[in-house]
């Protein structure tokens, strides 16, 4: 067993990954859906303290788990160690998110008791570490719960959120999910706040720059479009490796690296 500091309490994590239950929405069917990561040496683990001041919290986490989901980590941590790890501090992160960070991990959840309550802008901030520590998996999971939330309310999101997005995620899946929703459903009186709140700063597909309302509006029932785009998700919004070690081999990468807190 190993112990992860999660929530200001140490919680116990099974060192057998295979035994690891899947916590995944069924709602989203996913060509390659969330696995335990493999872990061959339970004892080589590290500490890492997130957070800054009074507010600091600290993880115990599998070294191999950081470096097969992450580049950075990849790149921070040396695969093998023959003398005791020095522990990492991320002043600049917050606690919360690396709960959910922690908790995704180990268990393929952002929350133990029920994601699809987290708020979206917490998850538009977790997508922005998720950018910053570079996870791609952890990016594929984050639009799974923010499109499940919207299959859940099916109703437009406040303009903060809708400006988050806008300014913080201008290249991520997740917006693109956003402007293909409001794009089909945009003309509908309850998407009358995305048309409104968000389209002007949208661009559309090709680089060209003109007012989302001239295209809007292909589909009336907000609810009936999320149902028949969800089977799509994985295959428009995912993105996919062979291996979790290939993810090291993307061509193009780019740090999102803003200050977390």
């Amino acid at each position: 067993m190993v112990k992860a500091f999660i929530n200001g309490s140490y919680t116990h994590i099974d060192d057998d990954t295979s035994n690891t239950v899947i916590m995944s929405n069924p709602s989203i069917l996913c060509a390659h859906p969330w696995t335990a990561p493999t872990i061959t040496n339970k004892h080589d683990t590290i500490l890492i303290k997130v957070g800054s001041g009074s507010n600091i919290q600290q993880y115990n986490l599998h070294v191999e788990a950081l470096r097969a989901r992450s580049r950075h980590f990849y790149e921070a941590l040396p695969a093998c160690s023959n003398e005791e790890r020095t522990a990492i501090h991320l002043a600049c992160s917050a606690p919360k998110r690396f709960d959910a960070f922690t908790n995704w991990l180990y268990s393929g959840s952002l929350d133990s008791s029920n994601e699809v309550n987290v708020r979206y802008l917490f998850l538009c901030e977790l997508h922005v570490s998720a950018d910053t520590f570079d996870i791609p998996l952890l990016r594929n999971k984050i639009v799974d719960v923010f499109f499940n939330k919207l299959l859940r309310d099916a109703q437009p999101l406040p303009y903060d959120i809708m400006n988050y997005i806008e300014e913080h995620l201008r290249d991520s899946a997740l917006r693109n999910m956003m402007q293909d929703i409001m794009l089909n459903c945009g003309e509908t009186e309850d998407m009358a706040e995305w048309k409104v709140n968000l389209a002007k700063g949208f661009r559309m597909e090709g680089g060209r720059n003109k007012d989302v309302a001239e295209t809007i509006g292909r589909n009336s029932n907000v609810r009936e479009y999320l149902v028949t785009l969800r089977g799509k998700v994985c295959e428009k919004y995912h993105e996919h490796v062979e291996r979790d070690e290939m993810v090291l081999e993307r061509e193009e990468v780019w740090f999102f690296d803003p200050p977390l807190n």
